[in-house]
């Protein structure tokens, strides 16, 4: 990793987990309470910017576990054709 991160790598996807179950409850207690979230402007940005970088991130997260899933299969196929 090139940038300076909020996360070291190795702790990365465990902390921004914690970080999404945060954001999320947040959500489904104002969703619960049928009252939206009282964001000041930094928030609201924060909140849009986010809404892009959600979809962003499952478009990457889809295309990693294909490449995950083909590595598989290529394994898969190795170990056949080696017995």
């Amino acid at each position: 990793m090139s940038r300076d991160y909020p996360s070291m790598s190795y702790c990365a996807f465990e902390n921004t987990s914690l970080h999404i179950d945060q954001v999320a409850n947040m959500l489904d207690e104002a969703l619960q309470e049928n009252e939206p979230l009282d964001l000041n402007e930094y928030e609201q940005r924060a909140y849009n910017r986010m809404y892009e970088q959600c979809r962003k991130l499952m478009d990457l997260l889809e295309e990693h576990q294909n490449m995950i899933d083909d590595h598989g299969e290529e394994d898969d196929s190795d170990e056949e054709s080696v017995g």
